[in-house]
């Protein structure tokens, strides 16, 4: 299955967060991330922490749960 695909996430709640396929094989920092409702995002860490994994998680997440456009999403590594 893949981000954009049509198939449903197949989710849960965990501690009043919605996760799934999205979230999943995330550490508890990138699912933060990942799942930040409050407006646009700045993701600062170190090499290697999984910065650009995060990327098009949360851009997913927003497609497909927050029902934003991807034209109204901005996106820089």
């Amino acid at each position: 299955m893949t981000l954009f695909g049509d198939a449903p996430f197949a989710a849960s709640t965990s501690g009043g967060a919605e996760t799934g396929v999205i979230t999943e094989g995330l550490n508890p920092a990138q699912r933060d991330a990942v799942l930040h409702r409050g407006g646009p995002l700045l993701v600062v860490a170190g090499a290697g922490s999984g910065k650009t994994r995060v990327l098009p998680n949360r851009i997913a997440r927003l497609i497909r749960e927050d029902r934003l456009s991807p034209f109204e999403i901005l996106a820089i590594t």
